[in-house]
């Protein structure tokens, strides 16, 4: 609940957001969904960064109308504000201009929430290294994913850059050269992920997406065919099933477990047997699949 005396002080500290500047008097507090997202995520982050992690941030599921923009400006305080992290140059990245748009707008527009005096909407790829070069720490970025690929230089090899990727199922992915034989001879492409990670190769790297990621559905229709599917998820019922079926994905699943309803949750191993019971199975004739 939020009156747990650590969860209200986190609250007040950094999850209530009021914009610089506003016609009327304007103060969010965060949903509940955003509040455990971006403290996932801060963790996440702090766990793989490089250069000891690995630069995999995580991945945020969010369903349509979630908010994961001010999930992202929830997150991007706690970065920026972090003794730990000691301000960090943050890259926010979109695939469509108008969601750099609106971004760009609600970011520049909340610097003192930030805690950063430089949040600026970068126009060229030119323009970001100019932005990068002597700089050691700090600054909010927002871009979109298609201008990296206007050269291939390197933008900087620092490791306290952080990239918070919208609509992460179509930028994010593809970092594999792809073949094509055509009439003219042998084609070689990347996609915009390989780009980026070629400019920017320590940096730890955040997804926000509301899509399954690319393969997701033919999967399940190839596994659909084999088995009876059932799947185990955690947190709050009423979003975990609008998160489901916004996805398109509750149509392979028999029975849906989630830890409200067992009471626990995972790697609880009372989560398994409790979905195990629901779908009337024994652990010798069933696989679980996932991390």
């Amino acid at each position: 609940g939020l009156f747990r005396k650590d969860r209200l002080l986190e609250v007040i500290k950094d999850f209530i957001y009021f914009p610089d500047n506003s016609d009327k008097d304007l103060k969010i507090v965060c949903r509940y969904p955003q509040f455990f997202a971006a403290n996932k995520l801060y963790e996440n982050i702090k766990a793989h960064l490089r250069p000891e992690g690995d630069g995999k941030g995580g991945t945020y599921f969010g369903a349509t109308g979630c908010g994961k923009s001010y999930t992202m400006l929830f997150l991007t305080r706690m970065l920026m504000k972090s003794k730990y992290f000691s301000s960090p140059t943050i890259l926010i990245i979109t695939d469509r201009t108008d969601l750099d748009d609106q971004l760009s707008k609600q970011f520049v527009g909340s610097k003192k929430y930030i805690g950063d005096e430089t949040v600026v909407s970068i126009e060229s790829r030119e323009k970001l290294r100019e932005e990068l070069q002597g700089r050691e720490s700090g600054g909010v970025y927002l871009t979109t994913i298609q201008k990296f690929t206007e050269d291939l230089q390197l933008l900087t090899d620092r490791t306290n850059v952080i990239c918070i990727s919208d609509e992460a199922h179509r930028s994010q992915i593809n970092l594999d050269q792809k073949v094509k034989i055509t009439e003219s001879g042998v084609q070689k492409t990347y996609g915009f992920a390989k780009y980026l990670h070629d400019s920017l190769p320590n940096a730890t790297y955040v997804g926000f997406t509301g899509t399954p990621v690319d393969g997701t559905i033919e999967v399940l229709e190839y596994l659909e065919k084999k088995y009876k599917l059932h799947i185990i998820t955690n947190g709050f019922a009423a979003v975990q099933y609008k998160k489901i079926n916004n996805s398109n994905i509750s149509r392979f699943f028999e029975t849906i477990t989630n830890s409200e309803m067992a009471g626990v949750k995972k790697p609880n191993p009372i989560i398994y047997e409790y979905a195990l019971n629901l779908a009337q199975a024994n652990k010798e004739n069933s696989i679980m699949i996932g991390d």
